[in-house]
């Protein structure tokens, strides 16, 4: 469905996930495990914490400049505040930039790779009696 003069698009059960997030300048999402997947695009994402167990990675992506951040707790102020981080997004080239690179750099999809180097050498460690902390 488009809105207005169809530059806004609101997309329900994409075929590809990760085509949307490339084809997009834009994403408003909520707070849990897609925003990584927003960050190891370079999609720009302003984030709502939707439920309790989101307020870290939204805290502290926002912390780290990846996302721009929403709160829905006061909900007579969030289409406000939804307005403003939109705008403050889109009205801004550098800002828009540094998220990119930040969250490319943050989520950079080597993260399973470096998981198992620890654990390797972890083993090694074990097998040799070379114990670390």
């Amino acid at each position: 469905m488009q809105l207005g003069d169809g530059r806004v698009q609101l997309i329900h059960s994409p075929t590809s996930v990760c085509d949307l997030m490339l084809d997009c300048d834009l994403a408003i999402s909520g707070g849990g495990q897609t925003l990584y997947e927003l960050a190891a695009t370079g999609t720009l994402a302003v984030a709502i914490k939707l439920a309790e167990n989101q307020e870290k990675n939204v805290a502290c992506m926002d912390g780290m400049g990846m996302i721009k951040r929403v709160d829905l707790e006061n909900t007579s102020m969030f289409a406000d505040s939804l307005v403003e981080a939109l705008r403050l997004v889109m009205e801004n080239s550098n800002l828009r930039r540094e998220m990119s690179i930040i969250g490319r750099k943050k989520v950079d999809g080597l993260g399973a790779k470096r998981v198992a180097s620890i654990i390797t050498s972890r083993v090694r460690d074990i097998e040799f009696g070379r114990f670390s902390n």
